[in-house]
């Protein structure tokens, strides 16, 4: 998991679109996709309930928005730091949030 899957993941779920999150985050449509996928996959759980209309998050997927949002709000690693959205979440806070919540995630699936 990467920061950058997180912003995805919170684009998503901000704009409930992939098309719309896409064009906000500079990105094709289907490699914000794709990157969702993967952390849908790491996560073991389905984020997002898509639809023709749009996505929309299912239980986890808004369980895990605001552990998301915790995580980036708390990541003071300036953006134009080079690689900073490409990193897997290795600061302290990321590293003390997963340890703790990620059984309290699992609860939600």
């Amino acid at each position: 998991m990467e920061i950058r899957d997180l912003e995805y993941f919170v684009a998503v779920a901000h704009s409930g679109s992939f098309t719309r999150a896409a064009r906000d985050m500079f990105i094709s449509q289907s490699s914000l996709s794709a990157a969702v996928r993967r952390l849908e996959h790491t996560l073991d759980v389905e984020l997002f309930e898509r639809t023709q209309q749009g996505a929309q998050l299912t239980a986890s997927g808004r369980f895990f928005l605001q552990r998301a949002e915790a995580i980036l709000g708390k990541c003071v690693q300036p953006a134009h730091t080079p690689g900073w959205s490409t990193a897997p979440l290795n600061c302290a806070t990321c590293r003390h949030w997963w340890r703790r919540d990620q059984s309290a995630f699992s609860l939600h699936r």
